[in-house]
């Protein structure tokens, strides 16, 4: 594991991307994530208590995490690659304990009905039919809404967003440039948020996911979803009202 200050971790890292984009050189991909693999590790490290897997395996998934995201990240887009990669690791570690912890066995015929049901929904709300809810789907699928409720909760892809402290932390990592650079009083705010709205704004700005692909996930209209968003943002103004930081988007 490097010894690098984090500092001289995300210089290099942005020297190196700056090789990696035009090139998607393999040597290169696997440079950044040797250099990076201190941020995957303690990521590991702080799931290790909530899961069975040992601390080894956790590690392996979270450098496949790591991997993904180097492959996917674009520096032209201003975020700082650390905050860009926390959600494909934790996702990554997720996914697994999933779809291999599960106390109880999902009929994969639940699992192909949810997702059929997720999958039409995601593209009507794409394609501004964001009135037409999962049920009335689901009802045009011969289920009745009891039914979808039940495979609904069963085969759900998500967990609520609980940011601790040092995830809160971590998402808030000085890697940042000027204009979203995000501050302790940001780390304190994340954390202050109810569940939902603190979910959608990790998984919007930090995640890069779609309002509509959001929406769709956690079963809210996308007029519902940007609400909540616009609602977070000014609860987030006023937030940095009262302290004596500049709001981090301010020009």
């Amino acid at each position: 594991m490097s010894s690098l200050s984090g500092d001289e971790i995300k210089r290099q890292t942005l020297g190196l991307f700056a090789q990696y984009v035009p090139s998607r050189s393999t040597r290169l991909r696997n440079k950044i994530v040797t250099l990076n693999l201190g941020l995957a590790h303690r990521i590991a490290a702080r799931e290790h208590g909530r899961r069975r897997l040992p601390l080894e395996d956790l590690q392996q998934l979270a450098a496949i995490g790591l991997t993904k995201a180097v492959e996917r990240y674009d520096p032209a887009n201003g975020a700082a690659f650390s905050s860009f990669a926390v959600p494909y690791i934790r996702g990554e570690i997720q996914h697994f304990c999933r779809d291999h912890e599960e106390p109880v066995k999902v009929p994969r015929r639940w699992r192909e009905l949810a997702d059929a049901v997720r999958d039409t929904h995601r593209r009507m709300v794409a394609a501004g039919r964001d009135g037409v809810s999962p049920v009335a789907i689901a009802a045009s699928m011969g289920l009745d809404e009891c039914q979808w409720r039940e495979i609904d909760a069963a085969t759900q892809p998500i967990r609520p967003v609980t940011l601790d402290r040092e995830e809160a932390q971590e998402l808030a990592a000085p890697e940042q440039s000027p204009h979203q650079e995000l501050s302790e009083h940001l780390a304190n705010f994340l954390q202050g948020l109810e569940p939902v709205p603190r979910a959608i704004v990790v998984e919007h700005y930090w995640g890069g996911m779609d309002v509509g692909v959001i929406a769709a996930r956690r079963g809210l209209t996308k007029a519902a979803t940007e609400e909540l968003l616009q609602l977070s943002l000014s609860a987030l103004k006023s937030f940095y009202a009262n302290t004596d930081t500049d709001y981090p988007c301010a020009s």
